[in-house]
This record gives structure tokens, sequence and C-alpha cells, in this order.
């Protein structure tokens, strides 16, 4: 917990203990749970302190400006990469690719022309890079990502060390009032990891600082360019090859020096203070302060069971009838200080004094007053606001109702339309099919009489060839018999309609005119 919010808490408990003071003597219940024999209390605390040592700072910041100009040298060599090419693709000779030609005189595969020069069919092309990654880098890189780890660990470490603090607390008590038992019981466990806040010391809070500059350096440097080339290179094992550079050069001997201290340094850079705080039952004040938890516990236990309304009421009562009992005493003493001002016995400074305090006294409550009409304008405020907002809403949902009754009334005609559709269709099609299997019964019969008819046909002229014996040809000769019989029942009666209008005259091609037959 900060400072600042403990000084508050501090502060505003010291307070509450103070307005409590007043009905002291009616607390029955705190001063039973503070001297009950059944409880159980327990505090068990722990804070630690942290104290930087600052040899290891003090060496780091010694040897570093020295590794920062080692880094800014940008120390590198010359690679030669060299290939044969043919005569035509070489654009540079040198003098090695003359070297590399006099060795090798198989190169030259014909002699040249009277008056001509010799020219090789090939030549060795020798190519220079400059390449960053010396041993010298690499010990520089390897140096600075040892002591960025080195510097990350303590750092670290000393951080959640700072001010690191852990505490239990157990609380169990058990109090009876007559037909009233109170039983309160607290188990709390605290933990709070190390920062850098005002608790620290002068001393730790400067090492600190240090140690992020530091952090900060070797950040810096491991970003330059020339570390980003040789970090792509392997790294230097120890033991350390001390080349002339390392030993020789101002710079790069310091760097090996910091190398020498980073290796040999075993301790943990800062030293840990352990206060430690167990109580086993608490006494006197710091036992009644931990009651009053569990009175605060009891009102707010009441308060929410539905007697916030009741408590309230009574809570503005108290404060007028302290207003009016303070008015009191101030008009008693005015009247005091008046009587004695007419008999000499005080001068006009004590009652202008007094008159000026119950001014101020005024004013103070007129500035109360005018705070609460304030806070009381705005919630009337607010509960115009909601009340708006609620009628808006009521609005909203009717007209949402109505948009739901008017869907579902839509729905409902539209699932009747459809029902009468489908229904409608549903005759439709059981009159199509119908129709249709009438008109397939129809044709079956036309089919079977025209199979009757060449069944005939082909019996009466001697080709019938076919086996008509088994079963199901005489059952299908029996359907093209009755479809035969049935056709030849109409076409019969058709004809005798029509032999008897010829008879009687009644046929139109045969009145009024022809050849009287």
């Amino acid at each position: 917990m900060a400072n600042k919010l403990l000084d508050l808490y501090h502060r505003a408990f010291k307070a509450y203990k103070g307005e409590l003071a007043y009905g002291d003597r009616e607390n029955d219940l705190r001063r039973e749970l503070c001297r009950t024999a059944v409880s159980r209390e327990r505090l068990d605390a722990y804070r630690f302190t942290c104290r930087v040592l600052t040899d290891w700072i003090e060496q780091i910041e010694q040897y570093l400006p020295f590794v920062e100009k080692a880094v800014l040298e940008n120390r590198q060599f010359i690679l030669q990469q060299g290939e044969t090419q043919l005569i035509e693709k070489a654009k540079r000779v040198s003098k090695a690719s003359v070297e590399h030609l006099s060795r090798h005189s198989e190169l030259i595969t014909h002699l040249p022309k009277p008056g001509e020069e010799l020219i090789p069919d090939k030549i060795y092309v020798v190519e220079n890079d400059s390449n960053f990654a010396v041993y010298e880098n690499r010990f520089l890189y390897t140096l600075l990502c040892d002591l960025a780890d080195f510097i990350d660990t303590k750092y670290t470490n000393i951080l959640e060390s700072l001010n690191k603090y852990n505490a239990e607390l157990t609380l169990e008590k058990k109090a009876e009032l007559g037909k009233r038992t109170v039983e309160f019981t607290l188990c709390m466990k605290e933990e709070q990891k190390g920062a850098l806040d005002g608790d620290c010391d002068p001393e730790t809070r400067d090492a600190v600082k240090r140690i992020t500059e530091v952090r900060r350096v070797v950040g810096a440097l491991l970003q330059t360019s020339l570390m980003k080339d040789v970090s792509h290179a392997p790294r230097v094992k120890p033991p350390i090859t001390r080349t002339n550079v390392l030993k020789m050069d101002q710079n790069f001997r310091a760097a090996v020096a910091l190398y020498d201290f980073l290796c040999a340094y075993s301790g943990d850079g800062y030293v840990l203070h352990k206060d430690v705080q167990e109580l086993d039952g608490f006494s006197g004040a710091m036992q009644a302060d931990f009651c009053e938890l569990a009175t605060t516990s009891s009102y707010l236990a009441r308060r929410y069971s539905g007697m916030e309304a009741e408590l309230e009421a009574r809570y503005n009562k108290e404060n007028e009838r302290r207003m009016e009992e303070e008015d009191r005493q101030y008009r008693e003493k005015l009247l005091a200080i008046k009587q004695k001002l007419a008999t000499g016995e005080t001068t006009i400074e004590e009652y202008v004094h007094a008159l000026e305090e119950r001014n101020a006294h005024l004013e103070e409550d007129r500035n109360t007053l005018r705070q609460l009409r304030g806070e009381l304008l705005a919630c009337e405020n607010e509960i115009l606001a909601l009340t708006r907002e609620r009628e808006g809403l009521e609005e909203a949902a009717e007209k949402l109702r109505a948009e739901i009754v008017e869907q579902k009334r839509a729905a409902a005609e539209m699932e009747a339309a459809y029902k009468t559709e489908l229904r409608e269709q549903k005759e439709r099609f059981e009159a199509e099919i119908a129709a249709l299997e009438q008109k397939y019964e129809a044709l079956l019969e036309q089919k079977r009489a025209i199979s009757a008819q060449l069944h005939a046909l082909r019996h009466e002229h001697g080709v019938l060839d076919e086996d008509l014996s088994s079963r199901e040809m005489l059952s299908e000769l029996e359907h093209e018999r009755r479809a035969f019989d049935k056709m030849f029942a109409s076409q019969w009666k058709t004809a005798k309609r029509n032999i008897r209008r010829r008879a009687f005259g009644l046929d139109k091609n045969t009145t009024g005119g022809g050849d009287g037959q």
C-alpha cells in the first residue's frame, strides 16, 4: 500500500475512533470482544529492506568509458577472396593475379602470334572485403552481453527486495451479550514485492539511479552498428586470448580488466535486512483497534439487511440535534459575555471575538448547507435525467411492443395465406394427378387394345412366333382381350348409331342430294 494511502487510512481511522468516543460506554460488543477469553489472535509480519553495495557499480563506472571508446574504434581487417575467371570477365588485374599466373602456367593454352601480347585464357581475380568480426570486436560483444546480463540480474533482484513486505493475520473472536451471540473470524494474507517508492533511503535511491544509467549505456553500445555486425559471428570463449591489441591498447586493456572483474565477482551486490514482527495474542489498544473490525462488520451487516433507510433518517435527525445544541451553546455563551460586559467583568474585545467565532461557525454552516444544496440539485438533475431516460426507454419499449404485435399479426396473416396457397396447390396437384392417372389408364387400355389387334393379325396371317402360354403372358392377353372387347363395344355402339342415322335419313351427307343410296 502506498504511503499516501496509508496516511489517509491512518487519519480516517483516528477520526473514526474519535467519533466513536462519544458513545464508547454503549459499545458493549467491543468491550465484550476485548475481554473474551475465547479468542485467537496472531500477526506475523516480515519486512525486508535492501542496502545496495556500490563496489561493483564503481568498478563498472570506472571501466565503461574505456569500453565505449574501444567500440567506437571500429576495428576491421581486409578479407581477400579470389577465384579463377575467364579473361573476358575479369575487370581488374592485381599483383596477386600476376603471381598466381606465374605459378599456374596451365592457364596459358596457346602461344601468341608474332608481335602480339601473351594473353591467358583464365586469370585469378582477387576481391577485398572489409570484415569487422575480428577477435577484439567479438571480445567486446561478449563482454557487453555478459555485462548486460550481470547488471540486469542485480537490478531485478534489488528492485524485488526493496521494501518487500509479507503479513499473515488471524483473528477469531466470540462474544455473548444476553440473547446476542457474535462470532467473528478474520484471515488475511498480504504480500507486496519491492518497489522504488518514498521509503527508500537517499543512498539506495542514488545507487538504483546509477545502475539505471549503466544499463542504459550498455544497451546503447549493443545497438551500435559495429556490435550488430559482430553479433552474427560466434562469441569468444574463455580463456581470453591476450592479443597484442588486448594487451597494449589502453581501451581494450581496461575492457579485459572489466571482464576479469565480472568473472571473479561472486557477491549478490546488495544486503537484505529482515525485520520480523510476531505477535501471538494482542493486548491494550491493539486489541481494541482490531475489535473495531468486528463491530464495523456487524454494523455493515445490519445496515445492508434492510435498515439503511432507517439509519439514514436517524443520522439526519442526530445531525440536526447536534447543530441545535451547538447553536444553543453559542447563544448562552454570547449572553453570558454580554452580561459580563454590562457589569464590566469583561471587555468588548472578548464579545467581538465571540461574535466573530459565531459568524465563522454560521458561515461554515452556510457553506455546508450550500454544498448540500448543490449535491441535492445534482441529485435532482440526475433523477430528472434518469426519469427522462426511463420515459424514453418506456416509449421505445412501447414502440417495440407495438412493432412486435404488428410483426406477429403480419406473420399470422402470411402464415394463413401461405397455408391457403399450399392447400390450393395441393388440390390443384391432386386434380392434375387424377387427370394424369385417368389419361394413363386410357392410354394403357388403348395400348392393350392395339396389342390385341396386333396379336390377332399376326395369328391370322400365321406369323405369330411368340410363346404366349406363360402365366404372365396369359394374364396380359386377358387384359388385352378385355380392352379389345371394350373398344369393340364402343366402336359397335358408334357404328349402330351411324347406321340408324343413315337409315332414317338423319345423316347430313345423305340428306338433300347424293346418289340415292
